[in-house]
């Protein structure tokens, strides 16, 4: 409920803290798959893996960026190629993971963003042993390649079906 709205499939719509221009519309498919995102930031793109669980389609307004680029997933809404919004300093995604230890760049990006504005001079950050990090993030990302293209969506009758 970061954006404006959320409009579900089925009652109210429930209005939201407005910190993202977005709004989100309950679907009639549950997209749960392994996904992966290529990821600007610092002037640096690197590859972002999750596992995305959602039914939500998210439109961004003018006033929101998109996070990341589809490889593989649904992303925002399954149709535009986006996944996730950033504004200023916040960035919010559909993405679990746990997302920051899958992603060692990601995090040494954002914790660099966060040194450089607070210090407000750019800041080069020691080098860690990521080898376990890396190895979770190439299996994620081998995951996520393998059912390119495939959405693994369910609609709500066959999740409660397959309990």
């Amino acid at each position: 409920l970061l954006g404006h709205r959320y409009i579900p499939s089925v009652g109210e719509p429930m209005e939201g803290a407005a910190i993202l221009d977005l709004e989100t519309r309950g679907g009639t498919q549950r997209f749960m798959q392994h996904a992966a995102i290529e990821v600007t930031l610092n002037g640096e793109t690197g590859t972002v893996v999750g596992f995305e669980n959602h039914s939500g389609q998210t439109t961004l307004g003018p006033g929101a960026t998109p996070f990341g680029t589809i490889v593989a997933g649904a992303g925002n809404n399954g149709a535009d190629g986006t996944e996730g919004a950033v504004r200023d300093h916040v960035y919010a995604t559909y993405l679990h993971g746990p997302v920051l230890p899958k992603n060692p760049w990601l995090t040494d990006q954002l914790i660099k963003i966060a040194l450089e504005r607070r210090m407000g001079e750019p800041v080069e950050l020691a080098p860690l042993d990521d080898t376990a990090e890396d190895r979770a993030h190439e299996v994620a990302l081998a995951k996520a390649m393998r059912n390119k293209g495939q959405y693994t969506a369910l609609t709500p009758a066959e999740l409660v079906r397959n309990r």
